[in-house]
């Protein structure tokens, strides 16, 4: 039985509004130039995964990138938990739905914009062939502590030079480090240890990976090289829609059951909705 389709829902400044009438002036700096920051997050039935960790990330963009002072911070705050209340209410008729939050500038003042809407998972025999990665030409800007919105430009560019080359996702490196994969952090097993990048090495610092600690899972955090990755049991991009996604090859390099740890990690993050 197919799934009734739903109309998005969205709010701004705390009121509602129909998604398909226009909103913002053909002047707006959101517009013209993408001056904005934004988070996308999973909701299942109406409970979220991993919302404090977005909610707290997008804080601290929006006071990297010099659009908040302590000041503005308390409104901001205030203005996003309840548009997002209003929007987890919403998506309780979905089964699955996803909620993305921005903080636009509008002249002297900030605009908080939030919009629900029904989110389709992978297919299971997605998930079970996993996904075909490549080393992306495009070296990684650094530039990750200023949001989701600034780290999601290049990652696009990246990922439609994957998409020409066949591949699902391109992993970024900068000096043959890697930093991260387009719109997801990338874990490795070898035997029995997880692995992931190091902190603070230019990438947008990923909620998932936090979360995954914190529901007990244990990093060594690496200045790694494709080597790594190559010498790994199994790789698995994980992002705040996908959860989990294991890699099937990497460039010419393949990997055996690559949903095998993936999913046991989407089991865990599933059931940390709240």
């Amino acid at each position: 039985m197919s799934q009734q389709i739903i109309s998005p829902k969205a709010w701004l400044n705390g009121k509602s509004f129909d998604v398909s009438k226009p909103i913002f002036r053909a002047d707006s700096p959101a517009f013209l130039r993408g001056d904005a920051l934004w988070e996308v997050l999973r909701i299942e039935s109406g409970k979220m995964i991993g919302w404090e960790l977005h909610f707290q990330r997008i804080l601290q963009g929006l006071v990297d990138a010099g659009l908040i002072n302590a000041d503005r911070q308390t409104f901001v705050r205030k203005q996003i938990l309840e548009q997002t209340e209003k929007a987890r209410l919403a998506t309780k008729k979905y089964a699955c739905g996803k909620l993305y939050y921005a903080v636009l500038p509008n002249n002297k003042k900030l605009d908080i914009l939030a919009i629900v809407e029904q989110y389709q998972p992978l297919k299971a025999n997605a998930y079970l062939a996993g996904f075909r990665a490549i080393i992306s030409d495009l070296p990684h800007p650094m530039l990750g502590k200023y949001g989701k919105s600034t780290s999601y430009q290049w990652s696009r560019i990246a990922q439609r030079h994957a998409e020409k080359a066949g591949a699902n996702m391109a992993i970024l490196l900068h000096n043959n480090e890697i930093i991260e994969a387009t719109t997801a952090a990338v874990i490795w097993k070898c035997e029995d240890q997880w692995f992931t990048v190091r902190k603070n090495n230019g990438a947008l610092p990923s909620t998932t990976v936090t979360l995954l600690e914190q529901l007990g899972i244990q990093f060594t955090y690496l200045k790694a090289t494709v080597a790594d990755l190559k010498n790994a049991n199994s790789v698995v991009l994980v992002s705040a829609l996908r959860l989990a996604v294991g890699l099937s090859s990497l460039d010419k390099h393949a990997y055996t059951m690559p949903d095998k740890e993936a999913s046991l990690l989407r089991l865990m993050l599933l059931k940390s909705a709240k």
